[in-house]
């Protein structure tokens, strides 16, 4: 009696699908379906993450505020430069943690409820244009979390040369970590009815990127015939709350984490910098003056061109070694210049430095910059070379500043 049971609630559940199916995975709408959906989840993204993001910069503000206030060796001092440096660079993260983690629980939400399959299912038709199975879809997919477990999961694919595609592939795909870029200068130069369409143009343009670089890796140094490994499609399911809070958990406490090491020790270090040698004068020649400040004015020539200035070319190089340092180092630098409040406004005050060429210029820069040390180091052992990693990190690092350098010139010239 319960296998009858069971069989004709699998049967039912299998016509279900069907009928959703015939809408989800439609030859002409399924693609266009599947954008609008994710669509109206990055506009969930900002609608419920943006106020929780601006409470937690406001509550880092108060934070280093009161430590300033309270700090028993003056208000000039080294160590206090320090401390409020560390604050501004993990708030400065922290601050966006909020987004993340709704992101998280809606890719939870895809993967388990089934959708995410159909969508592997609708690009295989494209995927094998390219070159690729649409067996490749899982380790890229993962790659809009982070791009270390998404390097790792291309030992699925079983041919050689369609798996070192994927991994050159993997980068271009927006990790967790460039995520707080994006939505510091999203937040900050677009209009809120316009920020879920940004970000997902974002998304698009390093999609459409890692597509062409799969289509010269195939065609050129990586030929071959694909796999042919078959998407399954599992039944529509809804995924128990349970399971959708370990899952974003898994995924947001390594974002915790790295907040809490490598971008608490960076901001550290990079704190230090800023507040040595010191100087006299105001916060902002106390900022001009320290080693990053001259590390950045040495480098400001080659950013003013993509419409940076020499806290630019410092935030930019911190991202080279994890994509979240843009935002900590602006906050920091940001913080020697302006009330000395960090948190309070930063949004507002890259709005009033920088132009909207520019902001458009930074997005390009951070897509395609080089991936962080990590990642170098896992494409170094998972393809067992230094040749691919290099070329990956230097090339990257070349396309995204040349990228960002014309996108600024062509819209300056667009707008006059």
């Amino acid at each position: 009696m319960f296998m009858m049971f069971w069989e004709q609630g699998a049967s039912a559940g299998a016509r279900v699908s069907g009928r959703v199916d015939r809408w989800a995975l439609h030859p002409r709408w399924g693609l266009l379906l599947f954008a609008f959906v994710v669509y109206l989840f990055l506009q969930l993204v900002f609608a419920i993450g943006g106020p929780a993001a601006i409470l937690l910069e406001h509550l880092f503000a108060y934070l280093s505020a009161f430590v300033a206030d309270a700090w028993p060796f003056g208000a000039d001092s080294f160590s206090l430069a320090i401390v409020t440096s560390a604050i501004a660079g993990v708030g400065g993260v922290l601050a966006y943690t909020p987004n993340l983690f709704i992101l998280f629980i809606g890719m939870a939400f895809f993967e388990q409820s089934g959708y995410l399959a159909r969508g592997a299912r609708l690009l295989d038709r494209f995927m094998a244009r390219i070159g690729l199975s649409g067996g490749c879809f899982l380790p890229l997919a993962l790659g809009f979390g982070c791009s270390v477990p998404a390097v790792m999961a291309t030992r699925l694919i079983k041919d050689r040369r369609e798996r070192l595609t994927a991994i050159m592939m993997v980068p271009f795909l927006s990790c967790s970590g460039r995520l707080p870029v994006y939505l510091l200068i999203v937040s900050a130069f677009f209009p809120f009815a316009w920020q879920a369409a940004a970000m997902l143009g974002v998304y698009l343009v390093g999609v459409l990127t890692s597509i062409l670089v799969a289509l010269f890796l195939r065609r050129t140094v990586l030929p071959g015939d694909r796999c042919g490994c078959a998407v399954e499609l599992p039944a529509y399911a809804l995924p128990p709350m349970r399971d959708l809070l370990r899952s974003t958990w898994e995924r947001g406490r390594h974002f915790l984490e790295k907040a809490g090491t490598t971008i608490l020790i960076a901001s550290i270090l990079l704190g230090m910098l800023s507040a040595w040698p010191r100087t006299e004068g105001s916060s902002e020649q106390q900022a001009r003056g320290s080693l990053l400040g001259r590390i950045g004015a040495a480098t400001e020539p080659a950013f003013a061109l993509m419409g940076g200035d020499w806290r630019v070319a410092d935030a930019a190089l911190a991202s080279l070694a994890a994509k979240e340092m843009f935002v900590s180092q602006s906050a920091i630098l940001f913080r020697q210049e302006g009330t000395g409040i960090i948190g309070s406004g930063l949004s507002e005050k890259l709005r009033d430095t920088y132009p909207p060429a520019a902001a458009l210029a930074f997005l390009v820069f951070i897509l395609f910059s080089a991936p962080c040390i990590a990642t170098f180091a896992t494409v170094k052992a998972e393809t067992g070379s230094w040749k691919w990693a290099t070329v990956q990190y230097v090339g990257m690092t070349l396309l995204a500043y040349i990228a960002a350098v014309i996108v600024y010139q062509a819209a300056r010239f667009i707008g006059g």
